[in-house]
């Protein structure tokens, strides 16, 4: 089904879901925006690599090689789409917190992990924190409009009447959350994964029934 490349280090603060296919024009510039992070806590990279037809495959690769005590990789040895690609790589998650960045886009401030992770230590009372993202071409040059996708906000809170009307957090690159992943069973992780919703809505949705997220007003990522 797959190959597993585990990483060095075991004990960490934060899991980093790295899902790639046919990012080979990306998938450093997305590698080396986490890999610059200046922070104290201590992260993983769970790439998931899903049987790219370009050279995606060969770029992970050479990172896991270069960084095997910050990066594990999984290697599908047939495409089988990101909602399995994400799926195994959410039961891999064993830290206390998680994010997700896609191999197409990247992290653009180096002190992002440290703010988010410092103010989730300091606040119990939020299960998240986000941020805004700027929405950008293949060249990484801004558009000139974001499809109403994801304005830039003000800070604020999101909760549960957000939730029960279906609105988005942010972007998935922007979140950083608790994780609920590593005390789910297998019963709880199919009824997840069977809802039809996408991604970044039922991660939004999810989270804002059971606490609060933290909406800071800082750009600290680009959505390709």
């Amino acid at each position: 089904m797959y190959v597993y490349k585990p990483c060095n280090t075991k004990e960490v603060d934060i899991d980093v879901i790295f899902l790639t296919y046919n990012h080979e024009k990306y998938v450093a510039q997305a590698l080396e925006s986490i890999l610059r992070q200046k922070t104290k806590y201590k992260y993983r990279i769970i790439v998931g690599e899903d049987a790219s037809t370009d050279n995606t495959r060969e770029i992970v690769q050479k990172y896991y090689k270069k960084y095997s005590d910050k990066i594990t990789l999984i290697l599908w040895k047939s495409n089988v789409g990101s909602i399995k690609n994400a799926y195994q790589l959410e039961k891999l998650c064993t830290a206390k917190y998680v994010t997700i960045l896609e191999g197409d886009d990247y992290w653009t401030n180096s002190f992002k992990l440290e703010k988010q992770l410092s103010f989730l230590e300091k606040h119990n009372e939020f299960i998240g924190v986000a941020h805004n993202v700027r929405c950008v071409d293949e060249k990484g040059d801004l558009l000139h409009r974001d499809y109403g996708l994801y304005p830039i906000q003000e800070e604020h809170i999101y909760g549960k009447s957000q939730a029960l009307n279906y609105r988005l957090v942010s972007h998935t690159s922007s979140i950083v959350y608790r994780n609920f992943w590593k005390i789910w069973n297998e019963t709880q992780y199919d009824a997840y994964n069977q809802c039809c919703a996408n991604g970044d809505l039922k991660v939004s949705i999810y989270l804002g029934l059971i606490g609060d997220i933290y909406y800071f007003r800082d750009i600290m990522s680009d959505h390709r």
